[in-house]
């Protein structure tokens, strides 16, 4: 488990972007979760992924430990068909050719999860500098399903924008659990273009979506910020644009 440790100094950030501007970044494979065929030149997704401890895969499950409000720290898992993602483009994600799934934090803004909105979901999911918005913000947004008691699940129809201009239609399902003790939702989403989704996409996503669990939460003193991340503290990757405008101008 990682050691709860101070924020950075300003002196330490501004080491870690300097390391961060030689770190190559990952190429992303065909087929991937969202449009576009490389993370060359794409920003980097806002997920609101805090991660207190390396993601790890053993056989087909996947679990990791992220900082969350309210002081709770808890460590999701989920069965994935695909092997996990590496690299600083991707919080916690399996993804193949065939298929994917990733896990974004999306807050409740004061509801209960039973209680939210199934378009609170599906707005953040598929926001511009979401997972899905490499070439633009999804369009055609259709919730066909909402299950609101128990796990919140929802399905639903979007489109995105390909690389070189064509429209590609998806279909996905997530499945959202709420830790105790924290106003966050912790979301799964898995989906794929229509036509793989119809060829046993959707099979592997409602598997994957279905197993998805918070297997203990706990206290922490961790915040939930960018430069608590462990990732941030190895790489020093995860500043947005924004942040490294406030490092340049000597505000953090």
């Amino acid at each position: 488990m990682r050691v709860e440790t101070a924020q950075l100094s300003r002196a330490s950030v501004l080491r870690l972007l300097s390391l961060a501007s030689v770190a190559p970044l990952i190429p992303q494979h065909a087929g991937a979760v969202g449009a576009g065929t490389s993370v060359t030149g794409k920003s980097r997704p806002e997920l609101g992924c805090v991660l207190i401890d390396e993601v790890q895969q053993t056989g087909k499950t996947v679990t990791a430990e992220l900082a969350l409000s309210g002081g709770v720290a808890a460590t999701a898992t989920f069965d994935s068909p695909w092997p996990l993602a590496r690299g600083l483009y991707y919080d916690v994600e399996a993804k193949s050719e065939k298929g994917s799934a990733f896990l974004q934090v999306v807050p409740l803004q004061g509801e209960t999860l039973e209680s939210a909105s199934k378009k609170l979901f599906t707005k953040n999911v598929l926001k511009v500098d979401g997972r899905f918005g490499s070439y633009g913000a999804p369009t055609d947004i259709k919730i066909t399903a909402d299950t609101a008691t128990g796990p919140r699940r929802i399905d639903f129809g979007f489109t995105t924008t390909a690389p070189g201009g064509a429209d590609v239609s998806w279909k996905a399902t997530l499945t959202a659990l709420q830790p105790q003790g924290s106003p966050d939702a912790l979301v799964i989403v898995s989906g794929a273009p229509v036509g793989r989704w119809k060829d046993g996409g959707e099979v592997l996503a409602r598997s994957t979506t279905g197993s998805f669990r918070i297997a203990q939460t706990r206290p922490t003193s961790i915040k939930p910020v960018p430069s608590s991340d462990v990732r941030f503290e190895r790489l020093g990757g995860l500043l947005s644009d924004e942040q490294r405008k406030q490092v340049a101008d000597n505000k953090i």
